[in-house]
């Protein structure tokens, strides 16, 4: 353990803290300069301590000069931590442990809150999820309580650029930590640097240099395609509910783990009675930055001071401030540029069918009418080579219009709005399919359309595995959650075709689950698609639009 004062605060290097099991994890502490005790704040992370997310969160001083002892921790087998690192499997004890050591740090009042995005934040879940006794409220920013539905298989399907590429990035830190390996660590940042050639490396699931240093997390997480025991344990959505801890989180609409985050909340909503226990922000924001441009997309009044609303969500917990008033729910609604409350995710809103159709039978000819309407008695095919799958990087606002133009999408349009119109919420849409040369996937991507330039924005996006019985069938799927304010004269479009690659995993067609991720080359086959929007088997888009919202 080292003293030093940095910047007029004196800070403790490597503090040992001992877990249940004799491992010892290493700590920095940054003390107040104030004679009283105080309450602490922890973060628990992967990438080095001396950073301390500081990619998205002001420096632990910050939050020292404003009367907390900060903890920042290496967790186990990263930075200078003992142990072998196994992502999440070792969080929910070890924080436990931490939690109850850092409450007995001198100059604590005993009372411990926990802060942090992505890793750092779902370990935030994983503590909670055993009820420290003095941890008195969290802030987990853009990560997931369920691992499943929330980080690695987001719609059911692996999330293979955000999946693989994370686990480069934790296989480098590992091989630099053990011994450097300098032309195996020189590939590995080429790659984060072009991801391109691993993330069309087939099969995907064998990764040679992962496997030679024992990061056998990455094959253990794709050889689990489906929820099964493997997930149940790093699912804490039963664990925290009705915990009495406070919870503040916050979301970014292109933010990877947007669902993660929106079902935690949704889960504890029930706990806000008379006070919002719960509380969460949603902004336009990716993973990082949370700032006011991203993609192609400018939002003028995105901007939020992160580090001043974390102080005032402890100091309301941790220390007995002046509750504010705020509505459980803030968000930022895309279009209209404006930050909105509501006293539930998602806010209260109205039901609004659409209808597809396709009056002639090109791909690009189909139509979104009222349900109401007539709808021809057709039906529409697209064709997916799993050799060449259709892209989708992101979650960003990024122009589609050039896509849209390749015969192996379907595109629905509706009519322009005639009025300003919130959809708020996730959209739904049932469609009857008939797969030959099946299993394969259903993508559904919507995008905001402008008549004037043609640019079609990326709004959201669904998946549903299809083709698993022979003969027409059902499908349905749920979008990602949007609040998207489309302006009068806008329309919005529908795509349908069978990847988003490399955002998720290419279906192989003709395979299972199990098997797609050790598919090579030769094994990738052809999967043709036709889609129903006939009186007897309608396929109909539901958008959810804000009460207070009419067309």
């Amino acid at each position: 353990m080292d003293q030093k004062c940095f910047a007029g605060i004196l800070v403790d290097y490597d503090v040992p803290c001992e877990m249940r099991d004799k491992t010892v994890l290493k700590a920095d502490i940054y003390w107040p300069n104030k004679d009283e005790n105080s309450p602490v704040l922890l973060m628990r992370q992967p990438y080095g301590k001396q950073i301390a997310s500081t990619v998205t969160y002001a420096h632990p001083i910050f939050y020292a000069q404003r009367g907390y002892v900060v903890v920042i921790q290496d967790v186990r087998g990263r930075g200078h931590s003992q142990g072998m690192f196994d992502p999440f499997v070792h969080e929910a004890e070890d924080g436990y442990d931490t939690v109850q050591w850092a409450s007995k740090l001198s100059q604590s009042t005993r009372e411990v809150g926990m802060y942090g995005f992505s890793y750092q934040g779902s370990t935030q879940w994983a503590a909670l999820s055993l009820r420290p006794p003095s941890l008195k409220a969290i802030a987990p920013f853009m990560c997931a309580a369920d691992l499943y539905h929330g980080w690695f298989y987001p719609q059911g399907v692996l999330a293979l650029k955000n999946t693989l590429m994370w686990a480069i990035q934790l296989t480098r830190d590992s091989i630099a930590r053990q011994g450097s390996n300098d032309s195996e660590l020189e590939l590995l940042s080429q790659w984060m640097r072009e991801p391109e050639q691993v993330l069309w490396h087939v099969p995907y699931g064998k990764q040679d240099i992962l496997d030679k240093w024992g990061m056998t997390f990455f094959q253990e997480w794709v050889s689990h395609p489906h929820y099964d025991s493997y997930w149940e344990r790093l699912n804490w959505l039963d664990a925290i509910r009705n915990s009495g801890v406070p919870t503040l989180q916050l979301g970014g609409w292109y933010d990877p783990f947007l669902e993660g985050t929106t079902q935690s909340f949704e889960v504890l909503q029930p706990e806000n009675k008379d006070i919002a226990l719960h509380q969460i922000i949603i902004g336009p924001w990716g993973h990082i930055p949370w700032g006011v441009q991203q993609g192609s997309k400018r939002h003028p009044n995105a901007r939020l001071a992160i580090d001043r609303v974390l102080i005032q969500w402890f100091d309301q917990w941790l220390k007995g401030a002046h509750a504010r008033s705020n509505q459980p729910v803030r968000y930022y609604e895309v279009g209209s540029e404006l930050w909105r409350e509501s006293p539930e995710w998602p806010p209260q809103s109205i039901d609004m069918p659409y209808r597809l159709t396709n009056p002639g039978f090109s791909n690009g000819d189909g139509q979104m009418i009222d349900k109401a309407g007539e709808a021809s008695d057709n039906l529409s095919c697209f064709v997916y080579d799993a050799r060449l799958p259709m892209r989708l990087d992101g979650y960003e606002p990024q122009d589609r219009s050039h896509v849209q133009e390749r015969n192996e999408i379907l595109v629905y349009t509706s009519l322009p709005f005639t009025q300003a119109t919130t959809i708020a919420g996730s959209c739904h849409l049932n469609v009857t399919v008939e797969v030959a040369n099946g299993p394969t996937d259903l993508i559904a991507i919507l995008t905001v359309v402008d008549p004037e330039t043609g640019y079609a924005v990326f709004l959201s996006v669904g998946r549903s595995e299809i083709g698993l019985n022979p003969g027409p069938d059902l499908a349905s799927l749920t979008f990602r959650p949007v609040a998207y304010c489309i302006e009068a004269g806008r329309a919005i479009r529908l795509e349908l075709t069978g990847s988003a690659f490399p955002l998720y995993r290419r279906h192989a067609n003709g395979v299972t689950e199990n098997e797609i991720p050790w598919e090579g080359d030769s094994m990738l086959k052809i999967a043709t698609v036709a889609v129903f929007h006939s009186a007897d088997k309608p396929a109909t888009l539901v958008l959810p639009i804000r009460a207070d919202s009419k067309k």
